[in-house]
């Protein structure tokens, strides 16, 4: 299979998922609120957070194991990276043996100094946390097909076993098994993902796994705990980032004021994650360019990934635009939206942030942890200095200003500069090709804001309506922009055939 057709399947399945989940999402949450009790499930929200917190134990090792396999992937011919990739692979194993033994000295821990409101939740969350230590060296298949660009398998697994959780999850609730059906839900979830790949590496790449256990090596696994430590400190870096504006707004403004700026962001928070798949499925196969390619190509692979992203930020923007008021009104009721000025300005930050994000993917897949890591501690602190600031002044807005300022006076620059030096390339070079997008995104965007001032739908239905609508001349006025060189270099024909008479 192509390196193009394998792309596109991992993009393909990504937003199906994504999609999935969102529906699934939205339907779900009621009913477990109805059904479980707002204490009840707000225990599992805790749990479920001590879980995130958990897998940081992992020091960013199986988070480096789909770029190091890519990396193998693309030197020498098929009998020397078989043998690469299964060094690769045995390499982490120490690590990893020694990691499951601190995932599961925490695991015993957390039950024995079991928070007292925590006691009715004893038996799912020790179901949770036995099954989540077991599983804890399990991911590693999954993450090597992550690096094999084996995006179809890894696609339909993914829906078919969160379809399985999912459906045992509710059938469980109805019978009356509370949190024990949620806690099932996910092991069946995790295990289905975690046995399948399994099999799936040991039936398609037997080659690559590992015939014996590798012998300790204090400097290939210094070096990767140093790879992975960078990546884990980049990862609570962005927990950072994602909360503290919450709870700087909590502690100067209210709770109130939490509850508004949550609310009037959920919409952004939900949508922003679909451009990003883009170049998460892309980090492997950037990896493994390292081993073939030249700067050059590198930049233009770069640049259509890039272009690729931000058209569809640009269409979030603009169902954004458009919808977050009727959204809001009909969603929760009118007094918890915070107002065009809040969304604009939160919209403003989410396409800043996919623009350096466009860089982030790219330097990690050439390594870069640790320059990404500093980055983002810096660009933390800037946006909470910048936010603590202005909160007791401008109001929420503060919060989101802050965002702002810190991916502009830091990341921004210093991930491009990063970035041009890899593919050694310039700035005008670089974004030439999105001026067709942001030409035609700057007027579409501005009729969608005047539009949302008077179309107000009485229901999500006319709002999905509206978004629809949206999407649709978005995707019209945007055809241009899709031929645009070097994006066009990497679509199918048929995409190409449909925008061509846009000419």
């Amino acid at each position: 299979m192509s390196r193009t057709r394998k792309f596109a399947y991992g993009v393909g399945f990504g937003y199906v998922n994504q999609m999935v989940l969102m529906a699934a999402g939205l339907w779900l949450t009621p009913f477990l609120l109805r059904t479980l009790g707002t204490s009840q499930y707000g225990l599992w929200v805790v749990v479920a957070q001590v879980l995130v917190y958990l897998g940081l134990l992992d020091f960013g090792i199986v988070a480096i194991l789909p770029r190091s396999v890519a990396g193998a992937a693309g030197s020498g011919d098929a009998t020397s990276r078989a043998v690469e990739i299964s060094h690769r692979i045995a390499s982490i194993l120490p690590i990893v043996g020694v990691q499951t033994l601190l995932a599961g000295l925490a695991a015993a821990l957390l039950l024995i100094f079991l928070p007292s409101p925590w006691e009715p939740i004893r038996i799912p969350i020790t179901m949770l946390l036995v099954v989540y230590v077991f599983l804890f060296p399990l991911r590693i298949p999954q993450a090597v097909l992550a690096g094999l660009q084996d995006n179809r398998f890894l696609g339909i697994l993914q829906l078919l076993a969160w379809g399985l959780g999912t459906i045992a999850t509710v059938l469980l609730v109805y019978r009356g098994y509370a949190l024990k059906s949620l806690a099932a839900g996910w092991i069946l979830t995790q295990c289905s993902i975690s046995f399948c790949s399994i099999f799936r590496l040991l039936l398609r790449f037997p080659e690559t796994v590992p015939r014996r256990f590798p012998v300790f090596d204090f400097r290939a696994q210094r070096k990767l705990l140093a790879q992975g430590g960078w990546v884990s400190v980049a990862q609570v870096a962005q927990m950072l980032l994602a909360g503290t504006d919450v709870l700087l707004i909590g502690k100067l403004l209210g709770a109130e004021a939490v509850v508004t700026y949550a609310i009037t962001g959920k919409l952004i928070a939900v949508l922003a994650n679909q451009p990003q798949i883009l170049m998460q499925v892309a980090v492997p196969g950037l990896s493994e360019m390292r081993g073939f390619s030249t700067p050059s190509a590198i930049a233009r692979v770069s640049c259509a990934l890039t272009q690729g992203m931000l058209l569809v930020t640009g269409l979030v923007v603009c169902v954004v635009l458009a919808t977050n008021r009727a959204f809001v009104w009909t969603w929760v009721g009118r007094q918890h939206f915070g107002g065009f000025a809040i969304t604009g300005l939160m919209l403003i930050g989410m396409l800043l942030r996919h623009l350096n994000v466009s860089a982030v993917y790219t330097i990690f897949a050439f390594g870069a942890e640790r320059r990404i890591a500093i980055v983002n501690l810096i660009d933390g602190l800037v946006s909470m200095g910048v936010a603590s600031f202005l909160l007791p002044r401008v109001g929420i807005a503060g919060a989101a200003i802050g965002l702002i300022a810190g991916v502009t006076l830091v990341s921004l620059p210093a991930n491009y500069s990063a970035l041009l030096s890899i593919t050694e390339s310039t700035f005008r070079d670089y974004w030439r090709p999105l001026v067709p997008w942001a030409l035609r995104l700057i007027p579409l965007a501005a009729g969608c804001a005047l539009l949302q001032q008077w179309l107000v739908p009485e229901s999500l239905f006319g709002v999905a309506l509206t978004a629809i609508g949206v999407t649709v001349v978005y995707t019209a006025a945007m055809r241009v922009a899709v031929l645009t060189s070097p994006l066009s270099q990497y679509l199918p024909q048929r995409i190409i055939r449909w925008a061509a008479p846009a000419f």
